[in-house]
């Protein structure tokens, strides 16, 4: 008699233990590969997109920069000097804030192959013409994000005058003109997937001594994240 008592017990914690496991290999709400929500560093502290928002130096917000009590409120679901999160999904690792600026301020970050993190900012800013900057950071073991300025060096260093411009056409005074697409170029961060999009604002004029006509119908190019670095995509 008491086994017959304990028999239902069983088959409900079993089936409690089985269902969850069946909906994740259904396909649904699965985190995107290399950017899943909630992992903990070496020495325990949880991590997500929010943890990192939080952790965040100032010089990747635009002015002014919200202070860590103002993130929290961000983080509450306040409105701080204009400042609102539009977007914050933790389950992909990417969130952007909206304001009075005009432009784009988002993050996102990928997990790196050597179970690190690598944290990206992209601060948009629109004139007429838009500029980007782009920011990357690596956390380190004791939970600190440390920039890495290489991570865009690798960028810019892979731009050619053919990104945007068709380059059987041009000229030796036109390439030289064409030498620092990277800077004048704006980017778009993943939030689904993981790969960076890199292209041309529409509304900026030729660079200097380059006829529009040049110009490719579709100037824009690929960024592969391969687990570690970013590759151009051919």
């Amino acid at each position: 008699m008491p086994y017959r008592r304990k028999l239902p017990v069983l088959i409900f914690l079993l089936l409690c233990w089985s269902v969850p496991a069946l909906w994740v290999q259904a396909g649904q709400h699965v985190p995107v590969p290399d950017r899943e929500a909630n992992e903990t560093t070496r020495r325990g502290a949880v991590t997500n997109i929010t943890v990192f928002f939080e952790l965040l130096p100032e010089e990747c917000f635009f002015d002014p920069a919200p202070t860590a009590g103002q993130r929290k409120e961000l983080l509450d679901g306040k409105t701080v000097n204009g400042l609102r999160i539009g977007v914050r999904d933790i389950r992909n690792g990417y969130m952007n804030l909206t304001g009075p600026f005009e432009g784009v301020w988002e993050m996102c970050f990928w997990n790196t192959a050597d179970k690190g993190k690598l944290v990206a900012v992209n601060a948009r800013s629109c004139g007429p013409v838009c500029r980007t900057r782009l920011f990357f950071y690596r956390l380190d073991a004791d939970g600190v994000l440390q920039s890495d300025p290489e991570v865009w060096s690798a960028l810019e260093r892979q731009f050619e005058p053919g990104d945007f411009y068709q380059k059987g056409r041009l000229g030796p005074r036109e390439l030289e003109a064409l030498k620092n697409l990277a800077k004048t170029a704006v980017y778009d961060l993943p939030r689904l997937g993981r790969d960076i999009v890199a292209r041309r604002d529409k509304n900026a004029p030729p660079e200097k001594g380059v006829p529009e006509m040049l110009m490719r119908s579709d100037p824009s190019v690929v960024f592969v994240w391969d687990g570690m670095s970013f590759t151009k995509k051919p």
